[in-house]
């Protein structure tokens, strides 16, 4: 296990130089490459430390990379979502990051988050270890409580990520577009 850490540490260390290094070198930070990734949403997807990631996204901010380049809402916000990664969504948020966009398939982050969240945590199936009531699943706020509630109940990650979304104005798809729900 020590030996694991210490990879681990190495990796991360290499992961911060080669961020500083694409800031040292003036590359546009706000440009996509050829896999239609910025700098900032490649860092939050491919680095595997969190503490790394964290450092990473925090010294790309820091040198002007943008929260929001992309409208079709693939962005850095929707990649730390992807990792479940709450802090980082935190600093993204701090910097005005969107949390009320669609993706490019045109589903809320939020729908798209919680689904994730049940099936990583409850597997494909998606079974819960308990039913929700009809108040539990009322409103987004209401299931959210619930799955909060259920995973401390039988010790599963909490949905922290989809909370955080949702207090910072993620909406539903009903929500978005009450018209067509």
């Amino acid at each position: 296990m020590q030996t694991q850490h210490r990879h681990d540490d190495t990796q991360a260390a290499r992961d911060l130089a080669r961020v500083r290094r694409v800031v040292a070198a003036g590359y546009d930070l706000n440009r996509k490459s050829r896999r239609c990734d910025t700098p900032l949403r490649h860092a939050i997807l491919c680095i595997g430390n969190p503490r790394a990631r964290l450092r990473a996204v925090r010294a790309l901010l820091a040198a002007g990379a943008e929260v929001d380049p992309e409208p079709d809402g693939n962005g850095p916000l929707f990649a730390a979502v992807i990792q479940q990664d709450a802090t980082v969504m935190q600093v993204l948020l701090d910097h005005r990051a969107a949390a009320d966009r669609e993706h490019d398939m045109g589903e809320p982050i939020l729908d798209w988050a919680e689904f994730d969240y049940r099936s990583e945590t409850y597997g494909e199936d998606m079974e819960l270890p308990e039913r929700p009531t009809a108040a539990d699943s009322a409103t987004m706020d209401t299931w959210l409580a619930f799955l909060d509630r259920i995973a401390v109940k039988h010790g599963k990650r909490r949905p922290d990520y989809l909370l955080l979304l949702r207090n910072h104005g993620a909406r539903t798809y009903a929500e978005m577009h009450p018209e067509r729900a």
